[in-house]
């Protein structure tokens, strides 16, 4: 793959630039792997396993966080309103994280997972949906275009 996407005139446009840089690159591969990973992980889990499987994760992303925090604050990284300035919108961030969970599980378990990781895949384009219409940042064509296609491939793998 990167003998395919080690040319820059490829990432010219993207926000990763330097995307056709091997260790660059390699970081982007790794990082899907792992999300993938976790899809293919959570099919194997047994029907009846209910949310268990979240829930473990949700565990483990914890622990790590916590560890993220104390290094942090022995790095004094923090701004100076705090832990407490982004506690809201902290919030707010798992609520929708743990809801899109659930709506992940329930379609690994209903769905095929090659249809699902595609799909989840996608948040990138809600992110860059948010990012417009709450912070308001412009998009520029190629993005608004990137965005009706996506659309449209996610309707289609949909409509099945």
């Amino acid at each position: 793959l990167f003998a395919i996407a080690d040319d820059p005139a490829i990432w010219a446009m993207h926000p990763a630039h330097d995307r056709w840089r091997e260790p660059v690159f390699r970081a982007f591969f790794d990082e899907g792997l792992a999300s993938g990973g976790s899809l293919i992980v959570l099919d194997r889990a047994p029907g009846d396993s209910g949310i268990l499987p979240l829930v473990f994760s949700r565990v483990v992303s914890i622990g790590i966080m916590a560890l993220w925090i104390v290094v942090a604050a022995r790095r004094r990284t923090t701004t100076k309103s705090g832990w407490r300035g982004g506690l809201r919108w902290g919030l707010g961030a798992g609520l929708f994280a743990a809801v899109a969970d659930v709506l992940m599980l329930i379609g690994v378990r209903v769905g095929e997972v090659s249809v699902i990781g595609v799909l989840v895949a996608l948040c990138s384009a809600v992110t860059v949906a948010l990012a417009t219409i709450i912070l308001r940042e412009r998009l520029a064509p190629p993005q608004i275009a990137g965005l009706v296609l996506a659309l449209v491939a996610a309707g289609l793998l949909a409509a099945g």
